[in-house]
């Protein structure tokens, strides 16, 4: 175990390395950058007030001086600076990761709670009535793009007067009631859509586990349905949505860009948008490597827990 978590860490290490290293190059191939945007018109008019910025900057270093003075500090946790507002970045990445890890643990719980039991209840009474009507709405939540779902949300609320904030986050310290409100529709809005996916998945896998021998030899000798859909073919069946789960926290991660956007969250999300469009080298760089390690780390952590629910799965 210890010499396959040693390989998966040195594998994660050099996908993340290779994420920074594309980042980076491409962030500065993109046409307009941070010192047009900071200079405006004049930097056509004024090549000296250029040429200032990028030393101040320090852009007027070559592109691999500039990676690996970069890459030094963020290997030691430092981001650096926002060159549009000169805040510390990874001062930022901490207090905003709170807001963005808030809502993708708890988009996820939703999935996992609605998905799941579902998709073995569908399982159990496949190509009943209600197995069709389960797998419809789930097709139709797969159809439905979270920022449309978010947007229907808030016109319900809007209009049924559900007493329930559109708009706006309020802290867990400052008010807790306020603060689950505020956070109740963006996780319905990513929550809904992966539970379809996972829905489909548990569907499938169920299914196709209680055809399996040992399943069949535990209801020969008379063991009662609940145990054996939940002791014997959970277990295994729950293999396939472990997977998905740990794929789409990368979906979960992309997709609340939009829905903080759109509940006015300040997540990473929306802090790497704002970076990307203001050609904020610092924060792009840091919100895509924090994005990528993520996802990294929910892959691993899905390959080990494959062992705990299978004996059969050694590393």
């Amino acid at each position: 175990m210890f010499r396959y978590v040693a390989q998966r860490a040195m594998t994660a290490a050099l996908t993340i390395f290779g994420v920074a290293t594309v980042v980076f190059v491409m962030m500065r191939l993109v046409p307009g950058g941070i010192i047009e945007a900071l200079s405006g018109p004049a930097s056509l008019q004024s090549p000296e007030l250029v040429e200032r910025l990028e030393e101040k900057y320090g852009l007027d270093k070559p592109l691999i001086v500039q990676y690996g003075l970069w890459l030094g500090n963020a290997l030691r946790g430092d981001f650096g600076e926002s060159l549009g507002t000169r805040s510390s970045v990874t001062t930022e990445l901490i207090r905003r990761g709170g807001v963005t890890l808030e809502l993708t643990i708890l988009a996820t719980l939703v999935s996992l709670l609605v998905g799941v039991p579902a998709g073995v209840f569908a399982a159990l009474r496949r190509f009943s009535p209600t197995d069709g009507a389960i797998r419809i709405g789930a097709l139709v939540f797969l159809s439905i793009p979270e920022f449309v779902l978010g947007t229907l949300l808030i016109y319900v609320v809007s209009t049924q007067g559900l007493g329930l904030p559109v708009s706006g986050y309020v802290a867990a310290g400052d008010d807790l009631g306020g603060h689950v409100r505020s956070m109740l529709l963006p996780v319905l809005s990513l929550g809904l859509v992966i539970a379809a996916v996972v829905m489909r998945v548990t569907r499938s896998s169920v299914v196709e586990v209680l055809g399996e021998p040992y399943v069949v030899t535990a209801r020969a000798k008379g063991l009662a349905a609940r145990s054996v859909t939940w002791r014997h073919v959970m277990r295994t069946a729950l293999i396939p949505t472990v997977t998905i789960v740990a794929i789409n926290t990368g979906y979960l991660l992309s997709g609340a860009v939009i829905v903080e956007r759109l509940f006015s969250l300040p997540g990473l999300g929306r802090y790497a948008l704002e970076g990307i469009l203001g050609r904020d080298y610092p924060i792009a760089q840091a919100t895509v490597i924090v994005g990528a390690a993520t996802f990294v780390l929910a892959n691993l952590a899905a390959d080990l827990f494959y062992a705990y629910l299978d004996p059969r799965i050694t590393y």
